[in-house]
């Protein structure tokens, strides 16, 4: 697996880009409890989230470099989250999801 990265960002983070571009995006945090009781199985991928939210998807001990050299063996820097959305997230698109 490649730890192929763009960026890391917060749902804040990402709200504050779009944001920028014109949209009008709140975010909520549902406390885990609260969200445990949403679904079945909810719970479990609370979990999950939470460990992201500590670690990262690429998991405990993921360092800067092993992002640097995975995105030379790819051959290009992933696109930042902005950057795509600027050209990919137009006014009006996030209503129709």
């Amino acid at each position: 697996y490649l730890p192929l990265v763009g960026d890391f960002l917060s749902f804040d983070d990402m709200v504050g880009a779009l944001n920028e571009l014109g949209h009008q995006l709140t975010f909520t945090r549902v406390p885990r409890e609260v969200y445990a009781g949403f679904f079945p199985g909810a719970d479990a991928l609370g979990e999950t989230l939470a460990y992201y939210e500590t670690y990262t998807y690429l998991g405990p001990g993921s360092h800067s470099d092993e992002i640097a050299l995975t995105n030379r063996i790819a051959g290009r820097t992933p696109t930042p989250f902005a950057s795509w959305a600027k050209d990919n997230f137009r006014i009006g698109q996030a209503s129709r999801a």
